[in-house]
């Protein structure tokens, strides 16, 4: 009776460790099906598709402060509704670009912050001014630069809720989806930030259609996974590229 039920015993944890391994590789899976979805989605611009794979509760939306010093801000650059301020700082980890951009957007309630990207340049893809460009635009630095500075600082003190004040919400924006693109050969890689956020290192072939006639580029870059009460999402408002 006893060795029935030590053969019983043992055979329980095989079964138990191979549904344990079959849950770790569903998890992994699971992960880089999530960032091709949401790379997919924000590069053609697909709202439905981009909801369907964001964090939008405040408290899960926003990664862990990932800067191991304060970053050195450059002046804003502003070009009608749309800013940027450059950031440098070392950081928490590696795999993060030290290099990148807090990008506003001016929408009816003045001008919030709508996501932060890590970047070596800024890619020509997003449109980002490179100076500000009129007078206008000039005048309208002195407004962009108090919002980065607070946003900033509730950065640092894990203060979400003021994020999320000074955050525009650019993925509720209504967009034409873009159809002269197309993705594929999308790859993903699973680690974990050095804060213990799930990381998708990714590359995926980018082709833009121009008639009959197409240009094609690797696009490399990462993208923050959070496990929220909807279930595993991505942390909407950074997005790691290695231009």
């Amino acid at each position: 009776m006893r060795s029935w039920v030590g053969v019983c015993l043992v055979l329980c944890a095989l079964l138990l460790g191979g549904m344990t391994s079959a849950i770790r590789a569903a998890t992994a899976d699971d992960q880089c099906a999530l960032a091709q979805r949401y790379i997919s989605a924000y590069f053609l611009k697909d709202n439905p598709l981009l909801h369907s794979c964001i964090s939008t509760d405040s408290a899960t939306m926003f990664m862990a402060y990932p800067f191991a010093a304060a970053p050195v801000l450059s002046a804003p650059k502003v070009h009608k509704n749309q800013a940027v301020i450059e950031f440098t700082a070392p950081m928490r980890d590696a795999k993060i670009q030290p290099h990148g951009g807090i990008v506003f957007y001016k929408s009816p309630v003045g001008w919030r912050v709508r996501e932060v990207l890590f970047y070596n340049k800024i890619p020509a893809i997003f449109g980002l001014p490179p100076h500000s460009i009129t007078r206008d635009d000039r005048a309208q630095e002195a407004k962009v630069v108090p919002i980065g500075q607070a946003f900033m600082a509730a950065w640092r003190a894990n203060d979400t809720r003021t994020m999320s004040a000074n955050w525009f919400n650019w993925t509720a924006k209504i967009e034409t989806r873009v159809k002269a693109l197309t993705l594929s050969q999308f790859h993903g890689v699973i680690s974990l930030t050095a804060w213990g956020d799930p990381y998708v290192t990714f590359s995926v072939k980018a082709t833009y259609h121009f008639g009959p006639f197409s240009y094609s580029q690797v696009v490399h870059g990462g993208v923050i996974l959070a496990q929220t009460r909807e279930g595993l999402k991505v942390r909407a408002n950074h997005l790691i590229l290695q231009f």
